[in-house]
């Protein structure tokens, strides 16, 4: 099992407008950069996933790339297909899902922007 790299993700605060930065695990998936919102198993989403959702134009600085990107939800078989790779590369991800109980992780994607 090889642990997932970090980024420093910076996104734009849902109520505040304040820019914020938050470090998170990633992984790629062909051209995409993709980030599970586990918030360590808690029954609630985090912070950065709301003010994602929000404004999902951010700036991504990691192992070989940096700049704009746009986010999106995966939902459905793509999320599933997605969730499953994260708990076959990391353990804690299948944990994660057992400790949020109802709540299902989602996991966001992020691609360049144009």
């Amino acid at each position: 099992m090889t642990p997932f790299p970090a980024l420093l993700l910076t996104h734009i605060g849902a109520k505040s407008g304040i820019i914020r930065a938050t470090t998170v695990v990633y992984f790629t998936d062909g051209p995409r950069v993709v980030v599970v919102a586990s918030n360590f198993g808690a029954a609630t989403n985090p912070a950065w996933y709301h003010n994602v959702k929000a404004n999902p134009e951010v700036a991504l600085f990691g192992r070989g790339f940096s700049g704009c990107f746009i986010a999106e939800e995966a939902v459905g078989r793509e999320r599933d297909r997605l969730y499953e790779l994260a708990t076959g590369a990391a353990a804690p991800y299948d944990h994660y899902q057992q400790s949020a109980g109802s709540r299902s992780i989602p996991v966001m994607t992020f691609h360049r922007a144009i």
